[in-house]
């Protein structure tokens, strides 16, 4: 057996050594990380490690202090919590870091496992560096992942990261893997081999409400396109909602009414209906839209239409966040459940 002192948490005054094994190959000898410690100050933070050393009779000795084997405990696991606890300043974690999850799942283990009352590192776990709005505004190699973010969710009971995730997985081709590759520098991967057979269907039912909700919005017919025209803007009904075949010339008579639909059919498309909170961001900003304004009406949109525009978004996609953490809730049942799309009302 190999025993291997931790560089910073082998204290000389300590008055109890922590064995945790590490990761050996098979043929080789077993392999631990020692830890020499203070028991009050793990009896202070532990229930379980309290009881552990009141209860616990002579066994072996290292260097004059008892010998505690932490059976199932990893040492990467036991060196992160033990730095909680010594040194709860220095410790840090990207929040844009794809390996986070992974990175405090072991310790967070123990936390459970021991009982362990680490208040920074149970307030990380529950903290905004999963939140939802975050992860829409970025891309790149250096953004949390979700399927590990999902894993970590589920099983340290943050449920506030799991509509994030699962909207952020929904977004990802399957092809795109982690490990196996797939993908260019650029695009965003999945650890998917880490998903287990619920995840998958709370992902696929997700997929499919959004997708139907998009495919509404997005109508050219549609009332929330609709509702951003004032109503002296909006052509009559059976134009709105039957159509006319002469098109071009109800377009020419209402500019409003020809620009929104315009903004809503390039907007939506332009994601595929894979991303509604970005269909609805490009909808504010669709001056930003390459080559949008040279196909809209030259008047544009009138004031009351512009601010209508300007006011109405923010809020429906403030709306979306809400339906996104039904959609990708576990316990959501689509059969149960009625999807609202069409709860904008005309008062402001």
């Amino acid at each position: 057996m190999a025993l291997e002192k931790h560089p910073r948490l082998y204290f000389a005054d300590g008055d109890v050594v922590l064995a945790a094994k590490q990761p050996a190959l098979a043929t080789e000898p077993p392999r631990f990380q020692l830890f020499r410690v203070h028991k009050p100050i793990l009896r202070h933070h532990s229930t379980i490690l309290a009881n552990m050393f009141g209860d616990a009779t002579p066994g072996e000795i290292f260097e004059d202090v008892p010998l505690v084997k932490l059976a199932g405990d990893d040492a990467d696991g036991v060196a992160l919590m033990l730095t909680f606890l010594y040194y709860p300043a220095e410790v840090h974690f990207d929040r844009w870091n794809a390996d986070t999850p992974l990175t405090i799942s072991p310790a967070l283990r123990l936390t459970n496992k021991h009982q362990a009352e680490l208040c920074a590192l149970l307030n990380l776990s529950h903290s905004r560096f999963l939140a939802i709005g975050a992860w829409t505004n970025h891309y790149g190699p250096n953004v949390p992942e979700p399927a590990s973010a999902i894993r970590f969710a589920l099983e340290f009971a943050c449920p506030e990261i799991l509509p994030a995730a699962f909207y952020t997985l929904s977004r990802i081709n399957i092809e795109h893997d982690w490990d196996g590759g797939g993908c260019d520098r650029w695009a965003r991967p999945a650890r998917w081999s880490m998903l287990q057979g619920r995840d998958f269907i709370v992902l696929l039912r997700g997929i499919r409400t959004m997708k139907d909700y998009c495919r509404r919005v997005s109508s050219p017919y549609g009332s929330k396109s609709l509702k951003i025209l004032s109503k002296r803007c909006r052509p009559p009904s059976e134009v709105m909602f039957y159509g006319v075949d002469d098109l071009e010339r109800v377009e020419e008579e209402y500019p409003c009414y020809a620009a929104v639909r315009k903004i809503f059919s390039v907007a939506w498309r332009s994601t595929d209906y894979h991303d509604p909170l970005l269909s609805w961001k490009l909808c504010m900003d669709y001056r930003s839209i390459e080559g949008l304004a040279e196909d809209l009406p030259s008047e544009g949109l009138c004031f009351n239409c512009a601010d209508s525009l300007r006011r109405r978004v923010p809020r429906e996609r403030a709306r979306l966040w809400e339906k996104i953490a039904t959609w990708f809730d576990p316990e959501f049942d689509p059969a149960v459940v009625s999807v609202d799309y069409d709860d904008v009302s005309d008062s402001d």
